[in-house]
């Protein structure tokens, strides 16, 4: 009989487990190491995949008040230490990234269906860009 803390195998991903976490608005505060911390216990706790939470990709989104900040000039720093936690203990980790509300600059509220094929390219770019970016902190893939 199969249990959730069998090992499996998510494409190329080595699972320790059948569990994954994922996450929401937890780096509401500015406190790296309770970031950490908090990384450190989920990591440690028998999970097979963690799913990171929020980062977002535009400065004005709808969530960024609640969500670390791609842009954000410790971004990879930070992102590197959790990846580097996570991996500590064998746990693959996913970036959650985050587009919300696209924007024109001050225009923060773009109906979808106003978006434009140039709005729609700029977009998938800057997706492609932060997948990147958390490639090169060691995430394992993007959610």
């Amino acid at each position: 009989m199969k249990s959730i803390f069998d090992k499996v195998k998510l494409g190329d991903l080595s699972l320790n487990s059948r569990i994954m976490r994922t996450g929401l608005w937890e780096s509401q505060q500015n406190d790296s190491y309770s970031i950490y911390d908090r990384y450190d216990k989920i990591a440690s706790s028998g999970v097979g995949l963690i799913s990171s939470e929020l980062f977002s990709i535009y400065p004005k989104d709808k969530f960024v008040e609640h969500s670390s900040k791609i842009h954000n000039p410790n971004f990879m720093k930070m992102a590197r230490k959790i990846s580097e936690i996570c991996h500590d203990y064998d746990v693959p980790i996913l970036g959650q990234v985050e587009s919300i509300k696209y924007n024109w600059g001050i225009d923060l509220d773009i109906p979808v269906n106003d978006l434009t094929i140039e709005d729609i390219r700029k977009i998938q770019s800057d997706i492609i860009s932060s997948a990147q970016m958390l490639k090169y902190a060691g995430f394992d893939g993007i959610q």
